[in-house]
């Protein structure tokens, strides 16, 4: 399976609009791969080559990862979202699918995939104009959604429902777990018997809090120069 990582930020990108941290600094005058945009990542099973099948989360900064990287996704059928943050679905351009110089009846029908949090962020959209369809997902039921196999993971972040997956073309298996919180037991369980042709994770706790406090724990708030 063919990975393409579009961003792989937080919900703050680096440099940061109000930061001037050595980080940030580097990374707005050196930019490459200082620069870090927020999460969005295409799948190619097998060897599939050209536009863009299966992709997962929607961030805002998508609009710009198309045009840095000569991407379309007019040929997109599968949207897997892990969580209803801002900074993972843009709900704006899934309402303009279609309608940006575009022939509608051109574009191959579209399923979204993810949790009940998700699928009321995307509520009032109307979804039979935009030739797409929601599919809410359960964690730990597994589904396929056109070559693949994928088993949704409970993560931990903040409200709602936040979903991380195993996804598995043929005998392959690779793990998105990003904003994974720590773990439960029951998501440590599930994948305690895969052998992972690769991994893309990170977390915004790196321990668990067990001090009682709400902050013990947390990488996202600490800035990002420490």
């Amino acid at each position: 399976m063919r990975i393409h990582i579009l961003g792989s930020s937080a919900g703050k990108t680096v440099p940061r609009p109000f930061c001037r941290c050595r980080v940030c600094e580097v990374a707005r005058q050196v930019g490459g791969r200082h620069v870090r945009t927020r999460c969005a990542v295409h799948l190619y099973p097998g060897d599939a080559t050209g536009e863009p099948r299966y992709a997962v989360d929607l961030s805002p900064d998508v609009w710009y990862h198309l045009i840095r990287d000569c991407v379309v996704l007019d040929g997109l059928e599968h949207l897997l979202v892990s969580h209803a943050h801002a900074d993972h679905l843009d709900r704006l351009l899934v309402g303009r699918r279609g309608s940006i110089l575009s022939d509608q009846a051109a574009l191959p029908h579209l399923n979204i995939y993810g949790s009940d949090s998700v699928g009321e962020q995307i509520a009032g959209l109307k979804l039979d104009t935009l030739n797409a369809s929601w599919h809410q997902l359960e964690p730990f039921e597994p589904f396929t959604a056109g070559e693949l196999n994928i088993l949704p993971l409970l993560g931990n972040h903040g409200s709602g429902t936040v979903l991380n997956h195993v996804v598995q073309h043929g005998e392959q298996s690779l793990l998105l777990a990003w904003d994974t919180g720590y773990w439960q037991e029951k998501s440590w369980e599930a994948v305690a018997n895969f052998r992972f042709a690769g991994v893309i994770s990170e977390c915004t706790m790196i321990l668990p809090q067990e001090s009682g406090d709400p902050q013990a724990g947390i990488l996202d708030s600490v800035c990002c120069s420490n």
